[in-house]
């Protein structure tokens, strides 16, 4: 009866068998060759052999003969034909013996197909998300943001500029290649003045202001009676944030033109200057004076930014977190609607331009606003400065588009804050895609 031993060898397996054959072929190859070389320049000296002179004319053909001295025989009128041809060999023999080694290997171009497991985006769970499931998201998007643009702290992964996809949670060991639709985009924003709606009615917590064709609101605890930056949100996430993508923020500050001849004490004077934009005054009894800034001629302006969003079909390749975009401008596929992007350009900014710093006294400022909107914003004590006008229309668009898509990166892994459970461990809500892996999934 035969022995069946079995051999069913990996890829893997076979690739490493061929390195080690092709390895060994090659030490052999030069040991023998070497050899014939070593017989070749030691008969040197017969050449010459009627006028040798010991230590000189045959110092080739001597054990202790090195390259510098075979290099001075090879150019000199005494070499013979099979010296010449031996030393040229000797000089390919040597690259040989250095380079082989480490390039004769193979690879496999073989590549398998996953099932991989993608963030849901925002949308697709919109009209039954609660409240507090949005705030998780907007708070982790803050922590992202201050992490890589003021800790200058990478988080892991790493989007192509001004580009957004879903990206997996699944941890990849290697590469990986998959179809998704790809949101372009590029800020394009713009001053307003805005109309003050409930200057004496309404919710007596909140102020709203229309502002591009929409009605906006803030929270009145943001408007302290000094200057502030705050992000302006709509009430209905499901349906109007979904339709608009636009990001909003008010800033209230002062015209410093109407303080070149004043009598108003410096120290009175607001911290932001609006005076070359277009500005709303804002009426009496909106903002109380505090008590760091005695002061009630404040001026509302509207920052608007519209993302200019664009969806195209795409492919996508994803190497150790950093995701390459393979192709564009294909049909859009489905997974990456526009009203997913909307929803993430006017809502990712909102909890970092809130979160307030304790240096936040008189002014509500914080060191995200500042660096968004300001220039030498590290060098700037808000409860002392006085006069400082943002930075102009392109620097804006610019810084923008960078906090955004820091801040968008909490909307693409379906993070959906802490489990229910007694882990503490964040849930992510997730689809699947079929994808190309050149790695393994973890």
């Amino acid at each position: 009866m035969p022995l069946y031993i079995p051999f069913n060898p990996t890829d893997s397996q076979i690739k490493s068998g061929f390195t080690v054959l092709f390895i060994v072929w090659n030490t052999l190859a030069v040991v023998t060759v070497e050899q014939i070389l070593a017989d070749a320049f030691s008969r040197e000296w017969s050449v010459h052999s009627s006028s040798i002179i010991p230590g000189t004319t045959d110092r080739v053909s001597v054990i202790t003969s090195g390259i510098l001295d075979r290099i001075g025989h090879f150019f000199s009128k005494r070499a013979s034909g099979t010296f010449r041809t031996a030393f040229l060999a000797s000089l390919c023999c040597i690259a040989l013996t250095k380079v082989a080694p480490s390039t004769m290997t193979t690879t496999s171009s073989a590549k398998h197909s996953i099932t991989l497991r993608v963030g849901s985006l925002i949308s697709r769970t919109a009209s039954n998300m609660s409240a507090e499931s949005l705030l998780a998201i907007q708070r982790h998007a803050n922590l992202i943001v201050r992490m890589e643009l003021l800790e200058e702290t990478p988080y892991h992964f790493e989007m192509p500029a001004n580009h957004l996809v879903i990206i997996p949670i699944d941890t990849i060991y290697g590469t990986a290649e998959y179809n998704t639709d790809i949101v372009g985009f590029n800020h394009n924003c713009r001053w307003e003045a805005p109309t003050i709606v409930n200057a004496t009615a309404g919710d007596s917590n909140v102020l709203v202001v229309h502002a591009a064709g929409q009605a906006l609101s803030v929270e009145k605890n943001r408007l302290t009676g000094g200057s502030s930056i705050s992000p302006l949100s709509v009430s209905n996430i499901s349906t109007t944030q979904a339709d608009v993508g636009c990001s909003a923020y008010l800033f209230i500050g002062g015209d410093s033109t109407l303080f070149n001849n004043s009598t108003v004490a410096l120290a009175s004077r607001p911290a932001i200057d609006l005076g070359t934009l277009p500005v709303t005054a804002l009426p009496p009894g909106i903002i109380a004076a505090g008590p760091h800034i005695p002061f009630e001629g404040l001026y509302a302006s509207v920052l608007i930014c519209d993302p200019q969003t664009r969806v195209s079909g795409g492919r996508v390749w994803w190497d150790d977190g950093v995701i390459e975009i393979v192709a564009s401008g294909e049909t859009p596929i489905g997974d990456f609607p526009l009203d997913a992007a909307n929803i993430i350009f006017s809502n990712a900014l909102q909890m970092a331009l809130v979160d307030i710093d304790s240096s936040e006294l008189s002014n509500l400022i914080n060191s995200v606003a500042s660096s968004m909107f300001m220039d030498n914003s590290s060098s700037i004590d808000w409860s002392t400065a006085r006069g400082i006008a943002p930075i102009d229309i392109p620097t804006i668009n610019s810084r923008v588009d960078e906090f955004m898509s820091s801040a968008a990166k909490a909307f693409l892994d379906g993070y959906r804050g802490e489990g229910t459970g007694p882990s503490t461990r964040p849930t992510f809500e997730t689809t699947t895609v079929t994808a190309t892996a050149g790695g393994v999934l973890g």
